[in-house]
């Protein structure tokens, strides 16, 4: 039986590798494993080490290995918080496999089946439920897969599952110059009073596409209508977003993909983490500031009266009043509870002299 194997990161002169070694390793067979992958003639100055930035060894004898597997690997080898499975069939033979990435610290998983149905779906959620817990307010955004519907009812039966409003605009026959506009100002309208007036003119253009939006539950794609948090999310692009990064990768070996997919997210944190090290606890990222910078030129010019200084506002925009509840962070327009950033509370605080509203935005 070979013996056990961990991953380190195997460095020679300026070149790094990322490796499976074998437990039992020693120097010999590290110097001939390192002539070969690094094509060099002879090997000095090796070093071993857990991960980038931890702490390395340099390996010059027998006793230099034992150590860095006895007290180095041998502790830390697993990252604390990942989650890992495999299934099989009954002959042995890959099924599906779960990795959950340090799910105590970056709460993702992927994983790998041979297709998606019910069974594939229903593991995949049982095991993220094994790392996540049942989770409050949980909500899941899909396509309407019918083995994903299935799954959350099976799994998550009391968490919310939503549509991805892009999906069910292809599945409507909505995706044209012509209609596409007026279908996202339905998903996105923030009020049922402005929900109901976009879907009456939807029935007027488009009857068919009104009734398959009503069949599947107005519920499960409108912002406006919808009973739980989506925290904003109105599509699954962020999951389209990974597919399409692993086009070319697709057919490589299973381990070798979910290296790949390690590799890309502990690049995506750690550059985030150094960005932000530093940053004071109200900073936004670009996308919520450049929003958030949008809403506050276009309300330069809405008419704000006070009703209860520092708590109750009303606010005039181009359309409708508004009335903004600073005590209870809400607005009667609902763009700030939807979607966490603040909307008409720019006006009350342009005339009350904030300087900046990024502490009211919600997660």
């Amino acid at each position: 039986m070979s013996s056990l194997k961990f991953k380190v990161f195997l460095a020679y002169e300026e070149l790094e590798y990322g490796v499976l070694l074998p437990n039992d390793v020693n120097y010999s067979n590290l110097v001939r494993y390192v002539k070969k992958k690094f094509k060099v003639g002879d090997a000095t100055q090796i070093s071993l080490s857990y991960n980038i930035g931890s702490i390395s060894l340099n390996i010059i004898y027998d006793d230099d290995v034992r150590f860095f597997v006895n007290e180095v690997s041998g502790e830390e080898r697993e990252n604390e918080g990942t989650v890992t499975d495999i299934e099989t069939d009954d002959e042995g033979r890959f099924k599906m496999c779960f990795i959950g990435f340090g799910v105590a610290i970056i709460p993702i998983a992927t994983g790998v089946s041979q297709g998606e149905t019910g069974e594939s779906w229903t593991w995949f959620l049982r095991k993220l439920k094994d790392c996540i817990g049942e989770v409050p307010n949980l909500a899941i955004i899909s396509d309407r897969h019918y083995a994903i519907t299935l799954a959350c009812n099976t799994v998550f039966p009391n968490s919310f599952h939503g549509y991805c409003c892009r999906h069910l605009m292809m599945n409507c026959g909505m995706q044209s110059d012509k209609f596409k506009e007026l279908y996202w100002k339905t998903c996105k309208a923030y009020t049922p009073e402005d929900f109901e007036k976009l879907m009456s003119d939807i029935h007027a253009l488009r009857p068919d596409a009104h009734q398959k939006l009503v069949d599947v539950g107005i519920e499960k794609w409108s912002r406006a209508k919808c009973p739980a948090n989506r925290y904003n999310y109105m599509t699954s692009n962020s999951v389209e977003s990974i597919n399409a990064l692993t086009k070319d990768v697709r057919k490589i070996p299973i381990t070798s993909l979910m290296d790949w997919f390690r590799d890309l997210l502990q690049k995506w944190y750690y550059e985030r983490r150094q960005k932000y090290e530093d940053a004071p606890d109200d900073e936004l990222t670009p996308w919520a500031t450049a929003k958030i910078k949008y809403r506050s030129l276009k309300s330069s010019n809405w008419s704000v009266k006070g009703i209860l200084q520092y708590k109750i506002y009303e606010v005039q925009d181009n359309h409708r009043i508004h009335v903004v509840y600073l005590d209870k962070a809400e607005c009667t327009r609902r763009r700030w509870q939807l979607s966490g950033l603040p909307g008409h509370i720019c006006a009350v605080a342009r005339v009350e002299g904030l300087t900046s509203v990024n502490y009211l935005a919600k997660p």
